[in-house]
């Protein structure tokens, strides 16, 4: 219910609303609640995370236009066609998502995309940044997160599961690439005691009073809830603004990898 949701939204307050949860762009209904959210709440952000493959058709772009998103994040998996479809799960989804980025820009919609790195596509993250960089050139941020081991990733653990120190290497290559390019690159839940320290200003902050919700159901959750800090992670620097990584990855990997750093 669209109503109670915004009551509970009310009732928070001071919150960043993130839309998410299968495709939201395919819910009927997503535009209406855009629009009774920017109605009663103009001064909350909202955040689209979205496929990206709607926006394919260029009236579907200039319709988000009218709702004034505050981001919106499309997750690129790989620089190939092959390898996107088949980490996506979706034939054709790389030529869809492309187009409708491409047709994003073209609206001056803010756009991020969001590559989360796995044991497929982590040795082709410089080669993506540089795809991004050469035909995107409207694109001005690109994050690199690590993986949520739930769902989907969860049942594919073996196929794309991979510990974050065997992809540093090609994190920070990709982090060197989007520096030759002049584009905005950070990482999110990947532990900066995992990057050399040259890397650590890439790693990007903690968001605070984020909730989720399944576009628009009364399902809604904090962001903070499932990935973070451990205790562990108690006596780093970076402890208070850290995201830390999934909880879901700690469960599969455990904590071996973080070394915290001592102030």
């Amino acid at each position: 219910d669209i109503e109670r949701l915004l009551k509970k939204i009310d009732e928070m307050k001071d919150v960043e609303v993130e839309l998410s949860g299968g495709e939201p762009t395919l819910k009927p209904e997503l535009y209406y609640f855009l629009a009774r959210l920017t109605e009663s709440h103009p001064e909350i952000k909202h955040v689209l995370l979205t496929n990206g493959r709607t926006f394919s058709n260029p009236n579907n772009a200039a319709k988000l236009s009218e709702y004034n998103p505050y981001s919106i994040f499309v997750p690129l998996h790989a620089d190939t066609r092959e390898l996107h479809d088949k980490i996506s799960g979706a034939k054709n989804s790389f030529d869809e998502t492309m187009l409708g980025l491409k047709n994003m820009y073209e609206y001056r919609l803010p756009v991020n995309i969001k590559t989360v790195v796995n044991k497929l596509n982590y040795q082709r993250m410089p080669n993506l940044v540089e795809m991004v960089a050469q035909t995107l050139p409207e694109c001005k941020w690109i994050t690199l997160n690590g993986l949520e081991l739930s769902g989907r990733a969860l049942k594919n653990k073996d196929m794309l599961g991979i510990r974050i120190s065997d992809t540093k290497t090609h994190i920070e290559k990709a982090i060197d690439m989007a520096n030759k390019y002049g584009l905005r690159i950070a990482t999110y839940s990947i532990p900066p005691c995992i990057l050399s320290k040259d890397y650590w200003k890439y790693v990007g902050r903690k968001r605070r009073n984020v909730i989720i919700t399944k576009t628009p159901t009364t399902d809604m959750k904090r962001v903070e809830l499932t990935y973070g800090t451990v205790p562990e992670c108690k006596e780093c620097r970076f402890f208070n603004g850290c995201t830390g990584a999934w909880y879901s990855y700690f469960e599969v990997y455990g904590k071996d990898e973080l070394k915290p750093v001592i102030k």
